[in-house]
Parts: C-alpha cells; structure tokens; sequence
C-alpha cells in the first residue's frame, strides 16, 4: 500500500508538475490528485485468510507476496503500459524489487529505484 512518506512523496512530484503514476493493491489509499492516476491490482492473496494447508506453504515457501505482486503487474495492461513508458521508476517496498528487475529490462532507459527519498533526488523540481 501507499502511505506516510510515500503519500507525502506522490503529491511533492505531483504538486511540482509531475504526472504520476501509483500501481498498488486495491484497498490501497492513494492521494487524489489531478496529476495522480491509480492502477489497483485487485487484492493479494493473504495466508490468514487461506486454509491450513496454503498457510503451511506460506510458510515453507517465503516470498509469496513478491511473487503475487510480480504477477498481477505483468497481467495488468495498465500496469505494464505504465511501466513502459516511464521517465522513473520507483518501488517504495522492498517486494517490488523483482518488478523493477522485469521493468528494467524492458525499460533500461528509465531509472529504477527502490525508495521514495532516493527517486526523489532524480526528478526536477
């Protein structure tokens, strides 16, 4: 989800005149702005609302929530049109590192970082 400094950060860029882009989760707060567009993804699959036997594979198997988010990305069209043709792109949690793997190798023209404060030393003011 977006909040607390990463809110603070979307409206920074979009007050300075930049045109943003938040993929999240749906359920997700996102600051509504007229430069803010919002991509949801639906919802993640959480273990605690599964039954034993998935919250046992949650277990065993770490990183599950990487795994959802990368694959909703790549089935969302907006998603994947978004990150296409970015000037900059940033993950604010460290579970989007392999989205930002994926988008830099498609996009290796745009910057891609994880963290809002060091994106935010790439763009203009």
């Amino acid at each position: 989800g977006i909040g607390g400094p990463a809110d603070q950060a979307v409206r920074r860029l979009a007050g300075w005149g930049h045109e943003v882009t938040v993929v999240t989760w749906a359920g997700s707060q996102v600051p509504s702005e007229p430069m803010i567009t919002t991509t949801g993804l639906g919802r993640p699959h959480l273990a605690s609302r599964s039954g034993r036997l998935r919250r046992a594979l949650h277990r065993v198997w770490p990183g599950s929530m990487r795994r959802q988010l990368a694959r909703a990305v790549r089935r969302s069209q907006p998603a994947t049109a978004a990150l296409a043709c970015a000037d900059l792109v940033c993950g604010v949690e460290p579970d989007t590192a392999p989205v930002l793997y994926r988008s830099a190798r498609r996009n290796p023209s745009a910057p891609h970082i994880v963290g809002i404060e060091p994106a935010l030393t790439y763009v203009p003011q």
